[in-house]
């Protein structure tokens, strides 16, 4: 399959590997705030997007905006303050048990602590007044995930503990009416160090799967299953991807058509090539497929993220691309433990980092959420649309 090329608004040279849409992009800016530590999700209940960012202009206080998405773009009200501290690493979910978001952030950089808060969602904007914000950990937390256990009701936050040397460490939110509490944390990898942590949520097994680079392990990507039960979470043992050094990064989502995980990674050994591989859940572990190199080899230096196109059951890759460093998609089917590749599209031609994906099932669209590096640093959003259409045409350039 070939890239993308745009050529005056049309996409060129778009054939497609069978079943699997090309994507097309319309872009629109965020806020006028500098964005970084980014993070996003779809609230349901809303039907609007929710980026959570540590805003530069606003003596990085973290900050969340309200997007809707009509046709190709995407707007958002009014940018609301939730922490009036530098707030590093927010992170997003959908709590779709209370029909809220969730937002995890690190404050005070090395110091901590970290914290969870709920927002409701009205229109354009989300209201935190009613929701405190609570520590779950009051060293600093880095590389923070999250996702929601549906069957338990409850939100997993996954982490770097800075305090305990490192090690990867897992906590379970409660909601009791407007008040949220933390049961004991646990640690699921003693190595050490776990960084780049991502999570999702599987829901055929009910569990949630974890993934990071292990540094404790050669900074091979690695996987491992959790069970939530009561306040409280366990794990099976971790199970590495592949015996290679993914310094820049995992990817985890779940692929509901095919109740599969997938996992993507950097191949930093392989020239940085972006690689991803299928996941089946069984009982407390999980075992892989063969890990399926990008198409047309693209090589990544980081900020990967993905989501799962229900409507067409596409999932897409987000990456900060090794070549010009430019915000790229490349779409993606399951077929079987393997994948099938679409053509790749830029999506943002400067240097992008802190990468959230998001599928808005209302719109049926995917919104990418990210700094823009190539463009004073703003909080930006993407609309990226699947089509098997060939000869697609972007909205706008951006």
């Amino acid at each position: 399959s070939g890239s993308v090329i745009v050529q005056g608004g049309i996409i060129t040279n778009s054939s497609l590997v069978p079943n699997v849409p090309a994507v097309s992009a319309g872009s629109v800016g965020l806020t006028s705030d500098s964005g970084q530590h980014m993070g996003a999700a779809y609230d349901a209940n809303a039907n609007r997007v929710v980026a959570a960012y540590r805003d530069n202009n606003n003596s990085y206080y973290g900050t969340a905006a309200v997007g809707t998405v009509s046709g190709t773009s995407i707007s958002f009200g009014t940018p609301v303050v939730f922490k009036s501290a530098n707030t590093t690493y927010s992170q997003v979910a959908y709590d779709s048990t209370n029909q809220l978001t969730f937002i995890a952030y690190n404050t005070g950089g090395a110091a901590g602590p970290s914290a969870g808060q709920y927002g409701a969602v009205s229109g354009t904007t989300i209201n935190f007044g009613s929701y405190s914000p609570v520590s779950f950990n009051n060293d600093a937390s880095f590389d923070l995930a999250v996702a929601h256990d549906l069957n338990a009701g409850k939100m997993v936050v996954a982490y770097y503990d800075y305090g305990n040397s490192g090690k990867g460490t897992a906590v379970v939110g409660s909601l009791s009416g407007t008040t949220l509490s933390f049961g004991t944390e646990v640690v699921y990898n003693n190595a050490g160090t776990s960084r780049k942590n991502s999570m999702a949520y599987d829901a055929n097994a009910q569990k949630v799967v974890i993934s990071h680079s292990n540094a404790g392990n050669s900074d091979y990507p690695t996987s491992i299953v959790g069970t939530v039960s009561g306040t409280a979470i366990s794990f099976g043992s971790e199970t590495v991807i592949a015996n290679v050094s993914s310094t820049d990064g995992t990817a985890t989502v779940y692929d509901s058509g095919n109740q599969k995980i997938i996992v993507s990674y950097v191949d930093v050994s392989n020239s940085k090539v972006g690689k991803a591989v299928v996941g089946t859940v069984s009982g407390t572990s999980i075992a892989f497929g063969t890990p399926v190199a990008f198409a047309e080899s693209l090589a990544i230096s980081g900020w990967l993220s993905s989501a799962y196109d229900s409507n067409n059951g596409v999932v897409v890759f987000n990456f900060k691309n090794n070549s010009g460093n430019a915000g790229t998609c490349l779409p993606a089917v399951v077929d079987g433990t393997s994948f099938s590749y679409g053509p790749s599209v830029v999506f943002e031609s400067g240097s992008t980092e802190y990468t959230s994906t998001v599928y808005d099932t209302t719109a049926q669209k995917f919104v990418v959420v990210y700094n823009d590096g190539g463009g004073g640093d703003a909080g930006s959003a993407v609309v990226l649309s699947p089509s098997v259409t060939t000869g697609l045409t972007i909205a706008s350039d951006y």
